[in-house]
């Protein structure tokens, strides 16, 4: 046994005083286990007699970047919180400096937590804001962490609410963390809570533009024009600059609006509220972007560690249990680049109140999408979506061309309508998932889509010719219900290019599918098209004999879409079949030719590969399932010449560049509503006829060719 004060081999075991580690009492055992190592050989381990293998795939690796978070910390330091505040760890009187190197390493550790980390290890390893009603004697440091604490408590309660993010999108754990109010006043934190504090920022700020002001005008960079203010009124210990006050006013400004931008986008629900919102939601942006710059010019780097008010492990207790990490330090431009973008998002997602109809809305959700949204971006869409469902109805009829009071007197179209906007929900907020979800959440959109047709047919069936009414309604929607299910498969399909699932031997199936997709939606508009201008003219006939006669003859509804918009969505639809059928074209040629070799698989041959691929439409309705013998009868190209298939890609390519131009010409305004799909396409079809032309008339046995993909459209590279 040991000797008392002695370690358990016998040696003096002294305490360790590198460091003041409050309410902690460590002793030294590097001696004990120098000692121990001169007894041991490789490989072997000491251990208790109840060591298993989960504690050795459990264990922390010392010297480990990865695992030993103490490894790269100078200061090892331990306790509670309350104890390390009382050691002097987290001290209320700052420098100007200090305080916006706080201010800093906050919001630095804030995108952390956005990028996927916990809360408790990221924004809530500062001492400040584990302890907020000590921060009276400092009133700048209090208005910014109240700022903080209420905008992580905001962004919990976006993605909660949106539910459209998964957990390794955004932690929201949060239990055991001090953000929900600590004063019973705050009955509702979500406005008493917010109002209150947004008021307290904005007479802290006033404050400091009044010290700003009494500065006379100079130079600060030189070190001049400054004032000695520690005071209680003023908690700054050292000189302070114009400059500072400055610097400080802008983080607390860019806090104040960024919190009100996230509570802003949340309350937005009607169109006359829309339009002021919208336009408030542009100043906040405009506002957040102006001060940010002058924070990522003033920045305060924190080299390889951070503030003593920063301890790593203060919260480690209630996260879940994850081995331990090193989360590293972001750069200014990061900083940047993340709020960047995301006021960019937050100007999009302010304009869905102005959506009419579900093409608009669908443009606007698929710009969203091509901009790479986070998580937090994601959510307010989603959440901004939801508090459009009033008008979902309206934007429904609007697309199928009624009026949106067209089914309120027939109770079985008013149902009809009312699945169609159900449908739109649903997919709505599956775009609004990340890529990966979307990809899963389509394919049951695809299978509600279907249920519902199936529904609505058996409602047609069951009208009686006389009822002209549903009898010519009902097909209308019919045909436009196979136009978005057509549409909703494409997603599907060619999301898959951007999780990177399928390999270059798929290429040519999904994009010979797509074709057939997108064939299959040119036919719903036409016969939509035909059927809306049926109606009208049954329309109109019958307001003649009413006119005419004294019996009345029942009325259909006056359709709303008008010809010059059905034949320009048409138009638009065939110039990209005719670049997909070119696409195909052209990849047949380059398997034909051994640039793209097919693989002799054992296990996972061609047909396999296409039933994984287009399982989830086998058994559709809508669109019709195509069967792998389809597929490789309609890809055989063995009776072809090389030099022929590539004129059959060129003529494919230039089509579609000559129904550009012609949209363009006769539908500009169409043309550029759509400018952001069409245009790449346009150079889509010009870089692959110029290189199915090259590849003609080349004779290199040496042309190497190599793929690139834009707006989920494969181009063809070639180089000798």
């Amino acid at each position: 046994m040991a000797e008392p004060g002695r370690g358990d081999g016998g040696w003096p075991a002294e305490p360790f005083f590198g460091e003041p580690m409050p309410g902690t009492s460590v002793i030294e055992v590097t001696g004990i286990l120098a000692k121990a190592t001169e007894a041991m050989e490789p490989s072997q381990l000491i251990h208790n007699q109840g060591f298993t293998l989960l504690e050795a795939m459990s264990a922390v690796e010392l010297g480990e970047p990865k695992m030993d978070t103490g490894m790269n910390q100078n200061k090892s330091v331990s306790g509670t919180h309350e104890e390390l505040i009382q050691g002097g760890f987290a001290p209320l009187e700052l420098s100007a400096g200090e305080t916006t190197q706080l201010m800093d390493q906050i919001l630095e550790s804030e995108v952390s937590w956005y990028q996927g980390h916990f809360l408790a290890e990221t924004v809530y390893t500062c001492l400040y804001l584990l302890d907020l009603e000590r921060l009276d004697a400092n009133w700048i440091i209090k208005a910014f962490c109240e700022l903080t604490r209420l905008t992580c408590l905001e962004l919990i309660s976006i993605v909660t609410k949106a539910g459209v993010c998964e957990e390794e999108d955004f932690c929201v754990v949060h239990h055991g963390l001090p953000l929900q109010p600590s004063t019973a006043s705050e009955a509702n934190p979500k406005l008493e809570g917010t109002q209150r504090w947004l008021s307290f920022a904005n007479t802290v700020i006033a404050r400091l533009r009044k010290m700003e002001a009494s500065f006379v005008d100079g130079s600060d960079a030189e070190g001049g024009n400054s004032k000695l203010l520690h005071s209680e009124e003023f908690p700054f210990t050292g000189k302070v600059t114009k400059r500072d006050i400055s610097n400080i006013i802008a983080r607390l400004e860019f806090r104040s609006c960024y919190l009100q931008s996230l509570t802003l986008l949340q309350e937005v629900d009607s169109e006359s509220d829309g339009e002021e919102g919208a336009r408030e939601v542009e100043k906040l942006s405009a506002n957040a972007l102006k001060h940010l710059d002058q924070i990522v010019e003033s920045f305060s780097p924190h080299g390889e560690e951070k503030q003593k008010c920063f301890i790593p492990n203060i919260s480690r207790a209630i996260l879940p249990p994850i081995p331990p990490r090193v989360i590293q330090p972001l750069s200014v431009d990061e900083i940047n680049t993340y709020f960047g973008v995301f006021f960019a998002h937050t100007n999009k997602i302010s304009q869905m109140e102005f959506c009419k109809d579900l093409p608009t809305m669908q443009k606007r959700l698929r710009g969203f999408a091509r901009s790479s949204p986070g998580p937090i971006a994601r959510s307010l869409m989603a959440i901004a979506c939801s508090n459009s469902n009033p008008k979902v109805g309206k934007m429904v009829c609007a697309s199928i061309g009624f009026p949106s009071n067209s089914a309120d007197a027939d109770p079985e179209l008013f149902c009809c309508f009312h699945k169609c906007s159900c449908m739109v929900d649903s997919y709505v907020k599956a775009v609004c998932h990340n890529p990966s979800q979307q990809h899963r959440k389509f394919k049951k959109v695809l299978r509600a889509l279907n249920e519902n047709m199936e529904q609505i047919r058996k409602i047609a069936e069951s009208y009686s010719p006389s009822e002209s009414t549903g009898v010519l309604v009902l097909p209308i929607i019919m045909n436009w219900l196979s136009s978005f299910t057509h549409d909703v498969a494409m997603q599907q399909l060619s999301i898959g290019f951007d999780i990177d699932i399928y390999d270059p031997q798929d290429c040519l199936m999904i994009y010979w599918y797509l074709e057939y997709l997108l064939t299959g939606q040119i036919t719903a508009v036409r016969e939509f098209g035909e059927r809306i201008a049926n109606l009208e003219e049954v329309s109109k006939r019958n307001s003649k004999s009413n006119r005419r006669s004294r019996k009345r003859v029942p009325n259909v509804y006056t359709p709303l879409a008008k010809d010059e918009e059905v034949m320009s969505t048409v138009i638009m639809l065939e110039s990209k079949r005719l670049a997909l059928n070119g696409i195909v074209r052209m990849l047949a040629t380059l398997q034909q030719q051994g640039h793209i070799p097919k693989p002799e698989l054992q296990i996972n041959h061609e047909e396999q590969r296409y039933i994984q691929r287009f399982a989830h439409l086998i058994t559709l309705m809508c669109p019709q399932p195509l069967s792998y013998g389809q597929y490789v009868e309609a890809t055989d190209v063995s009776s072809f010449k090389s030099s022929e298939l590539c004129d059959l890609a060129q003529t494919s390519f230039s089509s579609s560049l000559r129904l550009l131009s012609h949209l363009k010409a006769k539908f500009g305004e169409t043309f550029e509503e759509n400018k952001h799909d069409l245009e790449p396409l346009k150079r889509i079809c010009m870089a692959n006829s110029i290189a199915m032309n090259v590849m003609k008339s080349s004779r290199s046995e040496k042309l190497k060719c190599s793929f690139e993909f834009e707006s989920r459209m494969l181009v063809l590279k070639l180089r000798s």
